[in-house]
């Protein structure tokens, strides 16, 4: 199991649309995320923290871990990260919003199964990558809109 210092940085990207904030409520750090997809350094210190004061940013995937972004510990994975962090169990069904595109043209029963593990988090991204698809033409059938839908319980644009 790997061991990272308290001053360990790590670069930490927001999987939340618009604006997320941090404050370590003990030292009064603030960590600011202004978009979805934009990376901070954070510290183990105030990564341990969050975990402890406000898990949901774990729990809802409202983070992901990119790596380390410390020369000592450049070879240290994400997922060795969230285990140091105990987070692990959060990620273990998490679907990357960068990947949502190959969820589209997966079966009836893979989606069904990929859609239920979503985190609530997960699920509000999803809604928005599906909507972008379907305004982009790169989601037109109908029958996996409405699939969509029912499992968000959404409606969603309609295809032009």
């Amino acid at each position: 199991k790997v061991r990272l210092d308290d001053s360990a940085l790590v670069r930490v990207k927001s999987n939340t649309f618009g604006k997320l904030v941090y404050i370590n409520k003990r030292t009064g750090e603030r960590t600011e995320w202004l978009n979805f997809g934009e990376e901070q350094s954070v510290t183990m210190a105030d990564l341990r923290a969050m975990k402890g004061s406000q898990n949901d940013f774990y729990a809802d995937n409202m983070i992901i871990i990119v790596g380390c972004d410390d020369d000592r510990y450049m070879d240290v994975t994400p997922e060795e990260i969230y285990d140091a962090l105990l987070v692990s169990k959060y990620y273990k069904n998490f679907l990357d919003p960068d990947k949502f595109g190959t969820l589209f043209s997966m079966s009836e029963d893979v989606i069904r199964e990929r859609v239920g593990q979503l985190s609530r988090n997960g699920r509000l991204n999803l809604i928005v990558a599906l909507n972008k698809a379907i305004e982009d033409g790169a989601l037109d059938s109908m029958k996996k809109i409405r699939l969509f839908e029912e499992l968000l319980n959404c409606d969603l644009a309609e295809p032009v």
